[in-house]
Parts: C-alpha cells; structure tokens; sequence
C-alpha cells in the first residue's frame, strides 16, 4: 500500500542487505513457504513478500531495492494502472 488512493503490487521489491533504501521492519508475518515483510518508508508501509529465511525482527533496519520493471502501481478504487495510459 502507498497511500489510500495507490496500491504498490509486491514483485518489484526485494529485500537486501548492501544497496538500496534503508527501512526499518515493522511486522514479519509467515506466509507458508513466505515471510511478509511490512517496512516503514518515511510514511508508507510497504510490503513484502521474501522467502525464508528471513532473519530481521520488529525494528531492525534493513533496505529495499526496487526493481522499476516489475513494479506495478494501481488506484485502489478502480483498480487502474497508474504506469499505463
């Protein structure tokens, strides 16, 4: 989730420990063969789904890389593409 109006699909994201932007854990959640991981960012939440194991807990930092082509941006009302026209 990005804010109330945007939704921000999880594949894009990975969680890793030398580059990217620094977070910090807000829950990990076990998804079966998953972890979902929800990071603050300034104010989002972000969520992520990585597979175990993954060894941060409730307020460790850790950063986010992003991978711009696998990113999809949605409005949560309609369900839109926000990147596509």
């Amino acid at each position: 989730m990005v804010d109330g109006r945007k939704k921000l699909k999880m594949r894009g994201i990975k969680l890793i420990c030398k580059e990217g932007v620094e977070t910090k854990v807000y829950v990990v959640e076990p998804l079966g063969r998953d972890m979902l991981v929800s990071a603050k960012l300034g104010d989002l939440m972000i969520k992520v789904l990585t597979p175990p194991p993954f060894k941060a807990n409730m307020g460790d930092r850790v950063r986010l890389s992003f991978k711009l082509d696998k990113i999809m941006l949605f409005d949560k009302k309609t369900e839109k593409s926000l990147l596509l026209s």
